[in-house]
């Protein structure tokens, strides 16, 4: 699938709208992608967790270095020749909210950064022209065969029009991180939300500037093209880190007409792109913010903000380690690699994709794929993918017939880890192929009339491989020696 590529730096609306007003607090968890989706304010609880293997990610454009003066120097940002059109008393506002997250975030600005307030008609435009412009058909049409190929998708679904649908339902601001300007959409003025946003926004651009997130991190549309699961995980900490500034911002600095704005726009909001979207893309969605924050947060909790600033300098490398904060920074993904296929496949047969899906979309296509009656209780997927200690996938298609070869090998921490994950996949698979041909629990096979599907457990290993049909299985078992 494609790489974690999606424009890290947008606020979402997702998680701006987690938040109940109460007489004593306002408890929020933030946006950093700026997404505003549809949360219902039952409770101050964080929404349930959603990442991708980062395959599912809008490229964006590059970052660049930012160049910034020497470490601790303070540039304010009055309006400048270098800002985007703002009037006076929203640039004051600016400012006033970027005094207040440095000195929530204890990191100073370096250089000015443009800034402005957008339209929700011109954020189409730049969705459309900058955000997903190099999302290709061949790149949509690549994530629509392996999405599909593991459960999540159905086959015929529109990735681009979906993605133009949701990010202009979804993006409440964003920051820049190669021209380096923020971006904040303009509802009826300057308000609460859009004050709130600002504030996450501008922890964006302290980060780049103090970190430098593409050179600092290696976090950019190239280095991420192969190794997903690591910018996954540093996307978790990027907006984990904003979401809670602004948490902090919202708590402290907000003002009683901020929290009343905020609560109005959440009672009259609605998303029906994001509410129709498929179950594990809306989960997905909110990966970065909802688990970034915990992750971060149990961060905070051990040694305060020099705590993620260290993390900054010693990034996480995986999604098990945002799920599991205790893991990081030991524990680290083993390397699986796969053997190259096309041979024993035949000539009309070509990769189409392959990388690693890590804990979180392991978990995803457990618990959330597109047959709901494949779907696996949270209380057996989440501990079924929680033993994941690496694995690696590939996706094959025959363009002629239109057959797709699908090829996950994971290995487990600990056979146990392994098994509990072959009983999961069993129960699995019952309800997304029907009833199995071979009952042995490490022996898996299904045979339906659109696939042939076999799963094998060796010792921490297990072996999940689908295609067309018996012929083309067979081949890839007979290459990884499986029987």
């Amino acid at each position: 699938m494609s790489p974690s590529t999606r424009r890290i730096l947008i606020t979402c609306l997702a998680l701006l709208l987690a938040a109940c007003v109460c007489l004593s607090a306002l408890v929020l968890s933030g946006a950093g992608l700026a997404v505003w989706s549809s949360l219902h304010p039952t409770s101050p609880t964080q929404p349930t967790p959603t990442q991708t293997p980062a395959f599912l990610q809008i490229p964006s454009a590059t970052p660049k270095p930012p160049g910034a003066p020497a470490p601790g120097e303070t540039l304010t940002l009055a309006p400048t020749p270098t800002d985007l059109p703002v009037s006076a008393d929203v640039a004051h506002q600016m400012d006033v909210i970027q005094t207040q997250v440095e000195a929530i975030r204890g990191l100073k600005l370096r250089q000015p950064v443009a800034r402005a307030l957008l339209s929700p008609q011109e954020l189409r435009a730049r969705v459309l022209s900058d955000l997903i412009k190099d999302y290709t058909p061949e790149d949509a049409r690549t994530d629509e065969t392996t999405l599909a190929a593991f459960g999540l998708l159905p086959p015929d679904f529109d990735l681009i029009t979906f993605y133009q649908k949701l990010y202009t339902e979804q993006v409440a601001g964003f920051y820049d991180d190669k021209t380096k300007e923020m971006y904040v959409v303009e509802g009826e003025g300057f308000n609460g939300p859009e004050r709130m946003t600002y504030a996450h926004e501008f922890t964006h651009a302290l980060q780049d500037q103090t970190f430098d997130l593409r050179n600092g991190l290696n976090y950019s549309q190239e280095a991420c093209k192969h190794q997903t699961e690591r910018c996954a995980a540093i996307q978790a900490l990027v907006e984990g880190d904003a979401t809670l500034v602004e948490q902090e911002w919202l708590l402290t600095d907000s003002t009683p007409l901020d929290k009343q704005q905020i609560q109005q726009f959440y009672q009259n909001y609605s998303s029906p792109v994001y509410d129709a979207a498929p179950l594990f893309m809306q989960k997905d969605f909110l990966f970065p913010y909802t688990q970034g924050l915990e992750f971060v947060q149990s961060l905070f909790d051990q040694g305060g903000w020099n705590a993620v600033n260290a993390a900054f300098k010693n990034p996480p490398v995986s999604t098990e380690q945002i799920l599991h904060p205790g893991l990081y920074p030991d524990d680290r993904p083993v390397t699986v690699s796969l053997p190259d296929l096309s041979t024993a496949l035949g000539s009309a047969w070509h990769k189409v994709d392959d990388g690693v899906l890590g804990e979180w979309y392991t978990y995803l296509t457990l618990a959330d794929g597109e047959l709901a009656r494949a779907r696996l209780p949270d209380s057996v997927a989440r501990p079924a993918a929680a033993g994941w200690g690496g694995d690696a996938y590939a996706v094959y298609r025959d363009d002629s017939s239109g057959g797709v070869v699908l090829v996950l090998s994971t290995q487990w921490d600990t056979q146990k880890d392994a098994a509990e994950f072959a009983d999961a996949f069993a129960q699995y698979g019952r309800g997304r192929w029907g009833q199995q041909t071979d009952t042995n629990a490490d022996h898996l096979r299904w045979n339906t009339a659109g696939a042939y599907v076999a799963f094998d457990r060796q010792g921490q290993s297990t072996y999940w491989v689908q295609g067309p049909g018996l012929e083309p299985v067979q081949a890839i078992l007979n290459t990884l020696s499986l029987p």
